[in-house]
């Protein structure tokens, strides 16, 4: 299933599965690798993802619509599009391996614990 925001495209699976116990245990597991890519790219893997999504260890991933705001040393500020892909840290490396099976060769693993923090202190020193 797909559906789109202003800035993202989202893939969800088709069937909401309960994937953790408790938020203490989704703040401890749950993250996401992020990978920046071309436009060309972004299209080409957004497709492979919907047959993905719900299977093969990944939650859900979503791509930006517009060129990232916001890209790692390396990249092309304008240029690159980023791939979220969210999974369990107990299966990351499995996902890991199947971005890499689709041409994914240089990506970040991110907890969502991590973005939280960031969000908050952002909202501290606003």
């Amino acid at each position: 299933m797909m559906s789109k925001d202003k800035d993202f495209v989202w893939i969800l699976p088709k069937e909401k599965k309960p994937t953790y116990q408790s938020y203490p245990e989704y703040l401890e597991h749950n993250g996401k690798w992020i990978a920046y890519v071309k436009k060309e790219v972004i299209d080409s893997l957004g497709s492979k993802m919907l047959d993905l999504v719900g299977k093969d260890d990944i939650l859900q991933a979503k791509f930006t619509r517009n060129p990232a705001l916001k890209v790692p040393e390396g990249f092309d500020l304008g240029k690159n599009y980023a791939l979220i892909v969210y999974c369990d840290d107990r299966n990351n490396q499995k996902v890991r391996e199947k971005l890499k099976e689709l041409g994914v060769d240089k990506m970040f693993w991110k907890y969502d614990r991590e973005t939280i923090e960031e969000v908050m202190r952002s909202k501290v020193h606003e």
